[in-house]
């Protein structure tokens, strides 16, 4: 063909001058688009297996090398012990292909059950027998995750009874996969896929020891017999051979041995002998000059100072304490320390079982530095046990390293005067100046600067820091720090330019007076009862100290601080005082709080009770109260237990204003939000009752009152027992939105101007008690404190039938009804002035006369009433009853004389609920015989008695 001939054919191999194309890519083989015919054939070669791999995959029991490194899995079972095998799964590409348990679940909710595979890919079946994958899930079967090519299998049980079934997709104990990427074997143990085994082959070269060391070697024995016969060979090995016994061979130079005491030296330091000299510089605690009564001191100073201790590091000062202490000066009791830089690097100052006090002055304040590297836990000065205070003057105190600490004591007593504290040349973190751990002590004009962590800690009652100056580097660092048992102590006329002041919780009655700080966040205060005076800022000040106590949360400046009713207790037990302020938070009552007898607790904020909560434990009884005690803007929660009741049998004076109550549960009919028993002169004012139960006045209450609160209670709003003792009482201006009625009952008590939105209470527990003013009016009152109301009919009678008509007789009007009829007059409704006692029978009596004469005849009288619910708009059933009145009057103008008939009581009132109005009908049966009248009956007035409530 020629160099233009093109041949395509429909194999998709293009010939075109003498050459093979590809048509597409193979990216598999990185076979590229249009690539020549002999490159395809070369990259298609790499792919192929060599003759021995082929050979290998057609035995199975080819023994792996460096040129076989392929092992099948049926060569397993011949090179790994059957024991060890189980079943032999497919191989994944990477570790983390290798399936893992799915979950282990029941099928009692169909459609619940969802299994997510590691590679991909989500089943999901329901009950036992549903379509499980497009079929149901027969025993022993397996599962397929498409998305990893990985076999799950499936165990399952079924149930004794058959009705459920459960399984668990993933590996059993046994299983092997190979990783490719890894080309190790790796087994489940029922925890985790554990590396069993590797293909190819390792060289004994290719070992390493466990420290991954490649150069690790074997010893011969003849190595190790030469590293043996110089296991004890040194370069002064003749000097060593030489020593026999003790005392011979050379152990010391001589430049060594010259640095020993002479014997004249030996004998000075025995104490009794000697002179100091420049070849004789030893003077011990036991020489006799040390001790004079020309100098009280012993002194320290630098070497040619004519101390009595010479040098500039530990050994003056062990020597000089260890003279007084036990030596010969043991009367001195002081060290005077001449100016200059004592380095003490990390060897402290003791005085300990020495009962006497000691005293460290420098002889000219300021200088004389004692640089310390001491930690804490063994500071630079410490001073411990009982005796004597230890006393500190005019030294310079350098800290070198973490955690140095300058002076320490627990004598009681102890007094730092005119010292300096600060880091030296190696300034770290936790470095302290002072620690007070003993009683009464006192540090005075002193400074603190630089990085010290903490200026003086206090740890003891009663102590004192005066004048002092604290410059510390960082003012959120603590330039006093007072600690539980810091009681009492004394903060004065200190000036803080930087740094803290904190007073940690449980230190009582701390002052802090006439001192300058820098700014206004200059004190942390956690304790209880701490003062603040005449310090600047001003804002940091209790402006005066009267019979008012503050209580509030741990961060505030409260007298005494807590969130627990420990806090109020304590404030309370101060019998110098009367009112107990308590600062915003929520207080948790685990304890019952006594309000002692002429006491008081009350809310920082008036009118905002929410703003303090005491919230008690369930069960507990948060407040009791005393004679003359009060509560005041206070929220009171609890549950299960009343809120607040009596500290006695009885209570007097008691007062609560202002306050909400929430009592969310009752288990007992006895709980309430307040409970007085037996309350006399006891006032509730302002207060809000919104849980379950709201008051409960009980055991004979006398002048108690009830005003201007609000109960919105689930259950029960106000409570008092009918005991006729309840007198006096006053419930007025409150506002019962509770759906349950209100019970109030007693003798001579005012009710006025309440609201009651709920349900009315009932007034027939109440005896000569004015009702007035109250909501809703009528229903709801009583001015005259009777118990019966009188409704005359004789204005609201009109003639409603044939033969009655108004008219005259003896010159009165009436209603005249003609003989031999049924004559009818009957009434509107009547609105009922109160509320009615259904549970009482009602009367009707009518007055009536006629013409003269007509002696010994009779009326037949018949009265209809019919009562009306104007709220729920019912009319009730009529209620019918008759009576026959005869003439009985004799003599001249028997027509000015009335007879009168009362009705049988009437028994029922035709509703059920309470009825806001009544009407009448009233007829005179003339149709009956036993109508025997023969003129016209005139009717004056009919009157309805009806009890009310």
């Amino acid at each position: 063909m020629s160099n233009n001939e093109k041949l395509r054919t429909e194999d998709i191999i293009e010939i075109m001058d003498s050459k093979i194309l590809t048509s597409d890519g193979h990216p598999a083989i990185g076979v590229i688009p249009r690539e020549a015919y002999s490159s395809v054939l070369t990259k298609l070669s790499a792919q192929m297996l060599t003759v021995d791999q082929k050979a290998a995959f057609d035995s199975t029991l080819t023994a792996p090398s460096v040129l076989n490194p392929v092992v099948l899995k049926n060569d397993l079972e011949t090179y790994i012990p059957q024991a060890d095998l189980g079943s032999i799964r497919d191989s994944v590409e990477v570790k983390g292909l290798l399936p893992l348990p799915i979950i282990k679940f029941g099928d009692t909710t169909a459609g619940s059950n969802i299994i997510t595979f590691p590679g991909g890919g989500v089943l999901t079946w329901g009950k036992r027998g549903d379509s499980i994958a497009g079929g149901s899930l027969p025993s022993g079967a397996t599962i397929v995750d498409l998305l990893s090519n990985t076999t799950l299998l499936v165990t399952q049980d079924a149930a004794a009874d058959g009705t459920s079934e459960s399984f668990t997709v993933g590996p059993v104990v046994g299983d092997l996969r190979g990783v490719i990427a890894d080309n190790i074997i790796y087994r489940w143990n029922g925890t985790i896929w554990a590396e069993f085994t590797r293909t190819g082959t390792m060289l004994h070269p290719e070992l390493t020891n466990q420290n991954g060391d490649s150069n690790y070697q074997h010893l011969t024995l003849a190595q190790l017999t030469g590293l043996i016969s110089w296991s004890h060979n040194h370069s002064n090995k003749a000097v060593l051979d030489n020593i026999l016994d003790a005392g011979s061979g050379q152990i010391i130079t001589p430049s060594e041995r010259n640095r020993l005491p002479s014997a004249t030296q030996k004998s000075a330091l025995v104490g009794t002998s000697g002179t100091p000299s420049a070849t004789n510089p030893y003077i011990t605690h036991l020489d006799p000059r040390l001790n004079t009564v020309r100098n009280p001191y012993v002194t320290v100073g630098p070497p040619g100072s004519l101390a009595t201790f010479q040098g500039v590091d530990y050994r003056p000062f062990n020597d000089a304490l260890f003279a007084i202490d036990l030596g010969a000066a043991s009367t001195v009791k002081a060290v005077e320390i001449l100016a200059g830089t004592y380095d003490l690097s990390s060897v402290p100052l003791v005085w300990g079982s020495n009962p006497s006090s000691l005293l460290l002055e420098g002889f000219t304040p300021a200088t004389v530095s004692l640089k310390f590297q001491t930690g804490i836990s063994s500071p630079g000065i410490k001073a411990y046990g009982t005796g004597g205070p230890l006393i500190v003057r005019g030294l310079v105190i350098k800290l070198n390293a973490q955690g140095t600490s300058g002076i320490f004591s627990s004598r009681e007593n102890t007094l730092i005067e005119d010292c300096i504290f600060e880091p030296g040349t190696q300034p770290s973190i936790d470095q302290i100046g002072v620690t007070l751990a003993g009683a009464g002590s006192i540090v005075r004009r002193c400074k603190f600067r630089g990085s010290l962590t903490k200026g003086i800690e206090i740890k003891a009652a009663n102590c004192r820091v005066e004048s002092c100056v604290f410059d510390l580097t960082l003012s959120t660092n603590y330039a006093i720090d007072a600690f539980y048992g810091a009681d009492y102590s004394l903060i004065d006329h200190n000036f803080v330019t930087s740094g803290t002041a904190r007073v940690q919780s449980g230190v009582n009655y701390l002052n802090i007076t006439n001192n300058r700080f820098s700014s206004l966040n200059a004190i942390t205060d956690l304790g209880t009862s701490t003062r603040y005076l005449e310090n600047q800022p001003e804002d940091i000040n209790q402006p005066f100290i009267g019979r008012k106590r503050t209580v509030g949360p741990l961060g505030t400046y409260a007298d005494y601080r807590g969130s627990t009713e420990a806090a109020i207790n304590a404030a309370l037990a101060d019998v110098n005082v009367t009112e107990i302020e308590i600062l915003e938070g929520t207080y948790t009552i685990s304890n019952t709080i006594t309000v002692p007898e002429g006491k008081a607790l009350r809310g920082v904020r008036q009118g905002m009770s929410s703003s303090v909560i005491l919230s008690g434990a369930s069960g507990i009884e948060p407040i009791k109260l005393s004679h003359w005690s009060r509560l005041e803007n206070l929220e009171i929660q609890g549950s299960n237990a009343t809120l607040v009741t009596n500290a006695a049998a009885s209570i007097s004076n008691a007062r609560i204003e202002h306050c909400g109550f929430n009592l969310t549960a009752v288990d007992a009919s006895t709980q309430y939000e307040v409970a007085f028993v037996a309350p006399t002169d006891c006032v509730i004012r302002n207060c809000f009752f919104k849980g379950e139960r709201g008051v409960s006045i009980s055991g004979g209450s006398t002048r108690t009152r009830l005003l201007s609160s609000v109960f919105s209670n689930s259950d029960l709003s106000l409570v008092m027992d009918s005991v006729i003792t309840n007198q006096n009482d006053h419930i007025k201006d409150n506002h019962f939105l509770t759906t349950t009625a209100p019970t109030i009952a007693g003798n001579v008590l005012s009710v006025e101007n309440n609201h009651f939105l709920g349900l009315l209470p009932t007034k027939l527990a109440t005896l000569s008690s004015i009702w007035q003013g109250n909501w809703p009016h009528h229903a709801a009152n009583n001015d005259s404190g009777v118990d019966t109301l009188s409704i005359s009919l004789d204005k609201y009678l009109e003639p409603a039938s044939d033969g009655v008509t108004r008219t005259f007789i003896a010159s009165s009007g009436s209603i005249s009804f003609a003989e031999d009829h049924i004559g009818i007059s009957s009434s509107l409704p009547i609105a009922l002035p109160a509320r009615l006692n259904k549970l009482l029978p009602y009367v009707v009596k009518i007055y009536w006369t006629s013409e003269n004469g007509h002696l010994g005849e009779s009326v037949v009288w018949r009265v209809t009433a019919v009562f009306r619910d104007s709220t729920l708009h019912q009319i009730g059933t009529s209620l019918v009853q008759s009576a026959i009145s005869t003439r009985s009057y004799t003599g001249v103008g028997s027509e000015s004389y009335e007879d009168v008939v009362v009705l049988p009581s009437y028994s029922s009132y035709g509703l059920a609920s309470d009825p806001t109005h009544v009407s009448f009908i009233v007829e005179r049966v003339g149709t009956d015989v036993s109508d025997t009248l023969t003129a016209n009956a005139h009717l004056f007035e009919v009157q309805v008695l009806l009890p009310r409530d």
